[in-house]
């Protein structure tokens, strides 16, 4: 969850307890979530820069906006574009999916387009420490000015994917076809899978599908275009637009990987202009680019509040937070400050 940086100086404003409007508690607030060099952000950063004379390797980025006037940073760096604005963690609304056999969880269109960092959008786990995840490997040229390397091979993405996740089927889609940033490398024009075929019972690669299992469990994916695989752990699909689909399931469903696969098999995924479509035995899918995510042609709300699951349910910025557990059940409650625990009675 968490705001958006647009959202922070509304919310800071009207907090009803601690309301702030000084530019140094709004950079405090951003710099904390990394939203340092955005649009809504880069003019307050570079006057706590200033003021405070800072000076340390995360910031060295800004330098080269110190000596502008405020009224030319904003502009500057949209023409710039750099790809530290990847960093900001903005508002995530997770999807998580766990039974006793696997999991499958997604940050649901997570500025799709837009610059990466170390954010990670898509998981799945399988037993037998199985974990399955994609991503656009990044490049960047800050390596030897302020940091490691984030976006890299396997850490974040270099431009974020679409992503429309309904229980136990994913959509991601991509397209690298983005301005090129300011401070970006060479940009790859692939995404890749890590899929640990060691670790799996039994596996099956076709040329735009791959599957497997382990104990119970299984997993397919299906791809807008070819898989490569390019060793015992990862398969590359090339192209600058490009997507696929990632479906679980365990035996209450099928018996045999046979019959996993053959059900996945019949599932079809095209990826027309922007609109990315799986026709499955278990329904329909469309995941349009930025636009409507459905289901069976039903619309699906991707703006989640706070919680949502069987032990609390909490709107977006709520009061208070109740979490019911199997004995006890936990009262936070902000306005009042206080926090109350109390044995349930069965």
């Amino acid at each position: 969850m968490g705001l958006d940086p647009c959202e922070v100086r509304s919310e800071l404003r009207s907090h009803p307890q601690f309301p702030r409007t000084q530019g140094l508690e709004l950079t405090q607030f951003w710099w904390g979530m990394q939203a340092v060099t955005t649009p809504e952000t880069i003019v307050e950063s570079m006057r706590s820069m200033r003021a405070l004379e800072l000076e340390h390797r995360m910031l060295a980025p800004l330098r080269r906006f110190k000596r502008l006037p405020d009224r030319a940073l904003t502009p500057t760096l949209l023409a710039l574009n750099p790809i530290t604005t990847g960093a900001a963690l903005y508002r995530a609304n997770v999807q998580t999916l766990a039974t006793s056999n696997y999991l499958l969880s997604s940050v649901q269109r997570y500025q799709p387009g837009g610059f990466g960092n170390q954010q990670h959008l898509w998981h799945a786990s399988m037993p037998g420490g199985i974990e399955v995840f994609g991503n656009h490997p990044g490049s960047t040229e800050l390596l030897q000015e302020s940091r490691s390397a984030s976006p890299g091979p396997w850490v974040g993405n270099g431009i974020n994917p679409d992503i429309g996740q309904h229980f136990n089927v994913l959509l991601a889609q991509y397209d690298l076809r983005q301005r090129k940033g300011f401070f970006e490398g060479r940009r790859h024009e692939l995404v890749h899978i890590h899929f640990p075929f060691v670790l799996f019972d039994q596996t099956r690669l076709g040329p735009t599908w791959v599957a497997g299992r382990r104990g119970n469990s299984y997993i397919g994916i299906v791809a807008s275009h070819h898989f490569e695989q390019i060793s015992e752990t990862e398969i590359v699909q090339r192209g600058t637009q490009t997507g696929y689909a990632v479906v679980m399931a365990d035996d209450e469903e099928f018996s045999s990987l046979a019959d996993f696969l053959r059900e996945l098999k019949q599932s079809r995924l095209s990826l027309s202009a922007h609109r990315l479509s799986l026709a499955s035995p278990s329904g329909g899918f469309e995941l349009v680019w930025k636009g409507e995510f459905r289901v069976n042609g039903r619309p699906v709300n991707t703006q989640y509040p706070r919680y949502e699951s069987p032990s609390v349910q909490a709107p977006r910025n709520p009061e208070q937070l109740v979490v019911t557990g199997t004995d006890h059940q936990l009262r936070l409650d902000w306005m009042a400050s206080t926090r109350e625990e109390t044995q349930l009675v069965r």
